[in-house]
């Protein structure tokens, strides 16, 4: 497990390939009304996209919400 922040995960995994931007486009679509609920405690990412792989065919995510969510 690595924590990350957004840029460095977006610069690691999401500019390589069309594919890949846009499946970061599709995960910040996820996890932005997440966080602007101001409950979201942490993302998990993990599968082919955190690979080196070309063309991921998806994104494997966890949100943990605070529990008062």
């Amino acid at each position: 497990m690595h924590a990350a922040g957004w840029q460095e995960f977006q610069t690691r995994f999401g500019t390589a390939t069309l594919r890949r931007v846009w499946l970061l486009g599709r995960l910040r679509a996820l996890l932005e009304p997440a966080a602007n609920t101001r409950k979201l405690s942490r993302a998990f990412v993990w599968g082919s996209f955190v690979t080196s792989k070309p063309a991921p065919k998806d994104l494997d995510i966890l949100l943990i919400m605070d529990e008062f969510f």
